[in-house]
């Protein structure tokens, strides 16, 4: 699997394997190959494509390749070059996985998602003083990546994990507390969350914080936490009761406003964020402007600056650093041949910056970066 922004190195690579013997199977996934299989496949060394999440089609791809009377054309979410060169997509949809914790009992869900086995890792390769978000806190034991959710529902249009990863799905606290449990075992001491959209029911999130700190994990949030989210909850009733119904019926604050009502805060939540041991975030800002984000598929409260500069001062009171990401000359494609594209202004591009500047200056706390097209965040600067 590999980002999109990478897709050449994965060809060069795939070349080298069928340099080294053409009969080796070479497979490939991830946004650019799920988004245009139909290229990725015939102009490339790959000889199957994994559409979307790969998860239960990768083990049934393994199956039929290796098993005796195997056949790849059942194996779901599946593109692949045949013999005479002719393209083939296994079915039209790729499936994903249907997690439902309030529904499946644990066994069932570990069915579809096994615990990642850590066991089958040299563990003492990630015992370094960094990780891919800075310096750790811990001076002892390794690190690792893990996930309490999978998948997103914003659909933001800069953002493939919707299109690869499929909507947002709980993994299950039962789920969550086990692959901890495992971890430790393993010598892990501290944890980088890779969630998508871990913010999406904020209970949920506040359960998955209290398991951090039972197995005394102190972690970066990596995978990016909604600003949206912790608006609402920052702004409160008042602030909600005032949205126009449209807006309020927005399935991405169903849950968020559904934690308002049980007394859920912005401050109750960072709190425990920072008693979990979370000691950086990355928050995705994207921009100060409401017509940029209303285009990007982004809710328009991402722009109230003065609520951003209070939440971040929330995190940097709590002695958690903030790494924000902003989206910088933003351009929308049009829908139908002769629309005019959405651009970014000049005008609106300054806007951003100037608030980029303001909050994340004022205690010096926090880290800030820019993206061109909100794509992928550049290494944070001070």
């Amino acid at each position: 699997m590999h980002l999109h922004g990478q897709w050449g190195n994965a060809r060069a690579l795939a070349d080298l394997v069928k340099d080294i013997d053409p009969s080796i199977v070479t497979v490939t996934g991830g946004a650019h190959p799920s988004g245009d299989w139909q290229y990725a496949v015939p102009g490339s060394p790959f000889d199957h494509v994994v559409i979307n999440e790969a998860d239960q089609t990768f083990t049934a791809l393994l199956q039929a390749l290796t098993e005796e009377g195997g056949d790849i054309d059942a194996v779901p979410g599946l593109a692949y070059r045949r013999a005479d060169l002719a393209v083939v997509r296994t079915t039209a949809k790729s499936p994903y996985m249907r997690i439902l914790p309030k529904r499946q009992g644990l066994d069932q869900r570990l069915g579809m998602m096994p615990l990642p086995d850590f066991g089958m890792l040299d563990m003492r390769q990630y015992e370094q003083a960094y990780h891919s978000s800075g310096k750790r806190v811990r001076g002892h034991g390794s690190w690792a990546q893990i996930f309490s959710t999978i998948g997103c529902n914003v659909g933001c249009d800069f953002c493939c994990v919707p299109m690869v990863n499929g909507p947002w799905r709980a993994l299950g606290t039962d789920w969550f507390d086990l692959h901890l449990a495992e971890i430790t075992k393993q010598g892990v001491t501290e944890v980088l969350i890779e969630d998508d959209h871990l913010l999406h029911d904020p209970l949920y999130a506040m359960r998955v914080f209290e398991l951090l700190r039972k197995h005394d994990l102190p972690r970066v949030e990596e995978g990016g936490l909604s600003l949206f989210a912790l608006d609402l909850l920052h702004l409160g009733e008042e602030f909600a009761n005032g949205m126009d119904h449209a807006e309020r019926r927005n399935p991405n604050f169903r849950n968020v406003l559904s934690a308002m009502l049980s007394g859920l805060t912005c401050r109750d939540l960072i709190r425990a964020m920072a008693d979990g041991g979370c000691y950086s975030v990355y928050l995705a800002v994207e921009s100060a402007n409401e017509n940029s984000l209303e285009q990007s598929g982004k809710p328009r409260v991402n722009a109230f600056q003065k609520a951003t500069g209070e939440i971040v001062e929330m995190f940097t009171e709590y002695g958690i650093q903030v790494t924000g990401g902003f989206m910088l000359g933003f351009v929308n494609p049009p829908e139908r041949p002769g629309v005019k594209p959405y651009v970014e202004s000049l005008e609106q591009i300054e806007k951003t910056i100037r608030t980029r500047r303001r909050p994340w200056r004022r205690r010096g706390g926090a880290r800030r970066t820019s993206n061109a097209c909100g794509c992928a965040p550049t290494a944070p600067t001070r």
